[in-house]
């Protein structure tokens, strides 16, 4: 009997251990995701008059629509005409298509006048000034933009058949130039030179941070290839000796990079309401001329299960300069000069990163995996947010394989009278390594990272190589180690550049920030490699961006709200920062300077984007997601199903 009872026990806490197990998979099962659904055409246009847009044109490719708008209160300086942002919904192919078809006469300008400007806004001023002289300056600069479209897709073309880039990008750009060709059968918009627009800043990166560009261009201009490019464009063979001979005299000494960024990630109580989250980033890269003309927004509503968002680009890029998606996750990307690039084969990184993880991530987190595991070849910083106030900055490499180590001194060129003799050791790398902040070649720098103070002993020895001065009391947390941005311009002598490691300024958990430098020691390494420490001179005060942006956030710390947030952001403005911008539209006006990129503050709690592109003066354009999005708890089983 009392075995009998045994049993019933046994067969009882058996059958409620089912019960439980099957309480929690229906839990598992029935767990909610959000699923995203496009509005009616009414509530649209009520969506776009709220953000301050009216509709231009309505247009629509295999039942899927697309939009154009114009801003009702902002306009450009130079042209007069309204501000514009996009509605464009679909699979990949149709979001590319429609894009395509609201605004081909501007992608065709992107693909001609702003590729072959900023190709030539790369050349250094001492040797484009020497270039300049010879009449056959347009013939060089025509002849490097060709080589650049040529050399840049073989190694997408190498990329894209290993699978490293995702499919969906490559969809939309044949979209997009499929529907300009349709419109302007004598268009320039290939595939080609769109896949430049968007892959070629890290082709290019890649070989410059290397100083493989010139021997690249070089060994190129023998191919019958080349040969054909020439004929085809009219080059004459002067002009190829002449680009051959400065190629070989500048070496990569040739190249330069005017391309400057900075970004914060604040909540809680940095926040006057003690809730809110703001993400700021200004992008500065060369505007070729006219990219500060067709600077918008562009709603994205992808039907294929990705996340919709809002991206800050221009006509013809498919990657995004800044992006913040429906689920509340917002994302840059900043330059990092590093020797850490892989120009063989450059993978996805910087405005087609951004936008891609954008699509996939509903966290900071996701955000993180995604990025690690995407196929990396060049060093940039991804300021990333989620409206939990999550902020982190991804100081980013080359993508390694699992559970292969770091070694920054990898980078440093050794010599017994070189900056290496002043640097930490092997052993002292081992000692204060960072590997538990490290996957696969990224440094996840949170808003709680702690920097190891050690290597900051390092430093007196390497301002002393460098005979610049240390002032040790520059070092605390609202320290200038320049007084201003001039003061950080390096000339041709200077041994400092990278050769530091700079502190971590921020003692919040409610503040993350970064400008284009690396703050992990590791990484920080990569970026004193001879060519990256060379681009360095064109850096624009890359420290003291950092510091001042720091001493912003400090001196408001439980202050900010929208306009505080927007008024941080652009502390460079010719009114903040004198002599930063003077690229004046009306010769003496400094508020008519033109802004080399773009500038966006996200509002995370209002899922809103405000954008400021063109010029100083110009009004800010802001957009809300929830205007254009219809969000719903759905279970996996319904997804499935």
């Amino acid at each position: 009997m009392h075995q009998e009872a045994a049993t019933m026990r046994s067969l009882s806490l058996s059958v409620c251990v089912l019960l439980l197990l099957l309480l929690l998979l229906s839990f598992c099962v029935c767990e909610r995701a959000t699923v995203f659904s496009p509005l009616t055409t009414e509530a649209l246009e009520q969506g776009f008059l709220r953000d301050g847009f009216t509709v231009d044109t309505w247009t629509e490719y295999r039942g899927f629509r697309g939009a154009r708008l114009l801003s009702t209160n902002a306009t450009v300086l130079s042209t007069g005409l309204p501000k514009r942002a996009y509605y464009v919904e679909g699979n990949s192919y149709e979001m590319g298509y429609l894009s395509g078809m609201l605004s081909a006469p501007e992608v065709e300008v992107m693909t001609t006048t702003y590729i072959k400007h900023f190709t030539a806004e790369m050349i250094s001023p001492a040797w484009d000034e020497k270039i300049r002289k010879s009449p056959l300056y347009n013939d060089i600069i025509t002849l490097m933009m060709e080589y650049i479209v040529t050399l840049c897709n073989l190694s997408f073309k190498d990329d894209n058949e290993q699978g490293l880039i995702p499919g969906e990008l490559v969809e939309e750009i044949q979209g997009l130039s499929d529907a300009v060709l349709d419109q302007l059968p004598s268009s320039y918009a290939s595939v080609e030179r769109l896949l430049t627009l968007n892959y070629g800043i890290d082709w290019i990166l890649a070989h410059v941070y290397r100083g493989t560009l010139t021997a690249t261009f070089l060994q190129h201009s023998y191919t019958p290839t080349a040969q054909q490019t020439h004929e085809e464009n009219n080059i004459p063979e002067e002009a190829v000796f002449l680009a051959r001979q400065f190629w070989l005299n500048a070496g990569d000494h040739f190249f330069v990079l005017p391309a400057f960024c900075d970004a914060y990630g604040v909540s809680g109580n940095a926040t006057l309401s003690g809730e809110d989250v703001f993400f700021a980033r200004d992008f500065q890269l060369p505007v070729g001329t006219v990219y500060q003309d067709y600077q918008a927004m562009y709603i994205f509503f992808p039907v294929d299960g990705r996340i919709p968002l809002i991206s800050t680009a221009a006509p013809g890029f498919v990657g995004s300069v800044t992006a913040m998606n429906a689920a509340g996750v917002a994302m840059g990307v900043d330059v990092l000069r590093s020797g850490d690039t892989r120009p063989a084969s450059p993978g996805i990184n910087s405005v087609l990163l951004v936008r891609h993880t954008a699509h996939q991530a509903t966290s900071t987190e996701m955000a993180i995996d995604v990025v690690v595991n995407s196929a990396r070849g060049v060093s940039w910083l991804y300021p990333i947010c989620d409206i939990s106030g999550d902020c982190v900055v991804l100081e980013s490499g080359v993508q390694l394989p699992p559970d292969t180590p770091f070694n920054g001194l990898s980078f440093v060129q050794g010599g017994p009278t070189g900056v290496r003799h002043y640097l930490p050791n092997e052993k002292f790398m081992e000692e204060h390594n960072s590997d538990d902040i490290m996957r696969r070649g990224l440094f996840i720098r949170r808003n709680n990272y702690k920097y190891p103070s050690e290597f900051q002993d390092f430093n007196p020895q390497l301002f002393a190589f460098a005979d610049v001065p240390y002032a040790p009391d520059n070092w605390n947390e609202t320290g200038r180690i320049f007084s201003n941005w001039t003061a950080e311009h390096f000339d041709d002598t200077s041994k400092l550049l990278d050769n530091y490691f700079p502190p971590q300024r921020e003692t919040f958990d409610d503040v993350v920030l970064t400008s284009n430098l690396a703050v992990v020691p590791e990484i920080r390494l990569a970026q004193m490699s001879y060519f990256a420490n060379f681009v360095t001179h064109s850096a624009k005060g890359t420290q003291w961006r950092y510091d001042s942006l720091n001493n912003l956030l400090v001196e408001n710390h439980g202050k900010i709200d929208l306009e505080k947030a927007k008024d941080i952001i652009t502390f460079l403005s010719p009114a903040k920062s004198p002599g930063y911008w003077t690229d004046e539209f009306i010769k003496g006006e400094p508020m008519t300077a033109l802004i080399e990129g773009s500038i966006s503050v996200c509002d995370l709690k209002a899922m809103r984007i405000h954008t400021l592109g063109g010029y100083w003066c110009d009004n800010w354009t802001s957009l809300t997601l929830t205007n254009y999005v219809s969000s719903s708890p759905s279970s996996s089983v319904d997804q499935e199903s």
